[in-house]
This record gives structure tokens, sequence and C-alpha cells, in this order.
């Protein structure tokens, strides 16, 4: 941004525990900061199935893209 401190301002409002509260509950979002618990509808993020990915391989567009198709992740 060329307005640095503004825009510092709004990430730090977006990582608020307001804000954070905010898309648990309103748009059933998880939180990416410790103490807002996650809504009741959402399964926990510790009983998500998610894919075996080694984040080393996706260190090209390409092969990460065909790594997400072969997985079903991406059409």
């Amino acid at each position: 941004s060329s307005n640095r401190p503004d825009a510092e301002k709004f990430i730090n409002y977006l990582l608020s525990m307001e804000a954070q509260n905010y898309f648990v509950n309103e748009t059933f979002e998880y939180s990416v900061i410790e103490g807002v618990a996650g809504h009741r509808l959402l399964k926990p993020m510790n009983e998500i199935n998610k894919p075996s990915i080694d984040m080393a391989d996706l260190d090209d567009l390409r092969g990460t893209q065909t790594m997400l198709r072969d997985l079903g992740i991406l059409n």
C-alpha cells in the first residue's frame, strides 16, 4: 500500500478479537487468532480431514496446480 500506516491499522483490526468474532459468528469462518472459539456449526480444525501435502512441493505454480487437480481440490 502507498499508505502503510493505514494498511497496518486495517490488518491489526482484521486480527482483533472484535473482527475475528464477527468472522466466526457471522460469516462462519475459522479464527486466525487464539482465544476466539469456533462456531458451533463448524467442525473443529483438528477434526478436518485434509490432504497430506508437503509444503516444499508447492514451490512452483504449475506443479501446485497439477497436484491440487490430482487431489480433486482444484478443477
